[in-house]
C-alpha cells in the first residue's frame, strides 16, 4: 500500500497547473476513478470520484469524512497540500473503491487547458454579442433564455442567437436561428417543399424538428472573426425569412406561426428543442 501511495504522490507532485491524472481500478464490486487536476494558479488540487455502478450510501459517507463535496460531477474536494491529497486519494481508492494493495491502477494522463482557453473565448464571445444586439436592437428587446441564449419576438416569429463551442479543439460558431411553425404534422409533402425551397436560398435552411412539429430557418457564423455588418445581416436574413415563409407554411400544410398577433400571450412560449441540441450531436 506504501508503494502504491508513494507512485500516487509522485504523479500529483508532476501536474502542471490545468493539467489532470485519473487512477482507474477495478474494485471488489465495481469500477471506480479518482481524478485529480492542478488548479490554473498551480496553488490547489480538486480531485473528483466516479464508479460503476455507483457508491452506496456507506461509500458517500466515508468521502464526507475524508472532507468530500457532492457536487453535479460527483463527489470532490480541494486540497493545497500534495501530501494530504495522495493520503487521501490512497484512502479512497482503498476503503472507498475497495481496491486491494496489488490492485493495478490504470493511470491516465491529459489537461483541461484547452478547454479553459475554449470556454474563456466562448465568454469573450458572448460579451461582444451582448454589444453588438444592444445596438442592432431597442433597448429591452432581447432576453437570455435558460440556455444562455439571446433571444427576441421578430413580427410573427422568435430570433435566438446562440453561441456555441464545438467539441474540445473546434472553433466557436454563432448560431441564428428562428422557428418559424409550430404544431405543424410532418408529411412528405412538408419535407419536400423545405428540401426545394432550400435549394433555391443563397443563406440559410429551414430544418424540421418530426418530433416536436416544428419548422425552423437558421445559419451560422464559423469562429471569432466575422464583422459586426455579417453579423446584423445574418440577424436580419434570418428573421426576415423566417417571417415571410412561416404563413405560407401555416397556408398550405397547417399548424401556426410561433407569434401570431392574436394569441400574443404564447409569444413567450419555449420550443421543447432547437436544431442541434439532441442527445449525440456536436453542439
Amino acid at each position: 500500500m506504501a508503494a502504491r501511495r508513494d507512485f500516487v504522490e509522485e504523479q500529483l507532485a508532476a501536474l502542471e497547473p490545468l493539467d489532470f491524472v485519473a487512477f482507474l481500478v477495478d474494485g471488489r464490486d465495481r469500477l471506480g476513478f479518482v481524478e485529480v487536476h492542478r488548479t490554473e494558479d498551480g496553488e490547489s488540487f480538486h480531485a473528483h470520484i466516479g464508479a460503476q455502478p455507483p457508491l452506496p450510501v456507506q461509500a458517500r459517507q466515508q468521502l464526507e469524512q475524508l472532507g468530500f463535496g457532492v457536487e453535479e460531477g460527483g463527489p470532490s474536494v480541494e486540497v493545497r497540500d500534495v501530501t494530504a491529497l495522495a493520503d487521501t486519494v490512497e484512502s479512497v481508492l482503498a476503503d472507498v473503491l475497495e481496491a486491494a494493495p496489488g490492485t493495478p491502477l490504470d493511470v491516465r494522463h491529459g489537461s483541461h487547458r484547452m478547454e479553459v482557453e475554449q470556454q474563456r473565448k466562448l465568454k469573450a464571445l458572448r460579451e461582444r454579442l451582448t454589444k453588438l444586439l444592444d445596438n442592432l436592437l431597442e433597448a429591452g428587446a432581447y432576453e437570455i433564455d435558460a440556455d444562455g441564449d439571446f433571444t427576441f419576438p421578430f413580427e410573427s416569429t422568435r430570433v435566438w442567437v446562440a453561441p456555441r463551442a464545438l467539441p474540445i479543439g473546434g472553433p466557436l460558431i454563432v448560431r441564428v436561428l428562428a422557428v418559424t411553425n409550430v404544431d405543424i404534422d410532418p408529411s412528405p409533402a412538408l419535407g419536400l417543399f423545405l428540401s426545394q425551397t432550400n435549394f433555391g436560398l443563397a443563406f440559410g435552411r429551414f430544418s424540421l424538428d418530426a418530433r416536436h412539429r416544428a419548422v425552423w430557418f437558421e445559419q451560422n457564423l464559423l469562429g471569432e472573426a466575422f464583422s459586426d455588418e455579417e453579423f446584423g445581416f445574418l440577424v436580419h436574413i434570418v428573421a426576415q425569412t423566417a417571417d415571410q415563409y412561416d404563413d405560407r407554411i401555416a397556408e398550405v400544410f397547417g399548424g401556426r406561426v410561433f407569434n401570431p398577433p392574436d394569441r400574443a400571450a404564447e409569444a413567450e412560449e419555449t420550443p421543447r428543442e432547437k436544431p442541434g441540441t439532441a442527445p449525440g450531436g456536436y453542439l
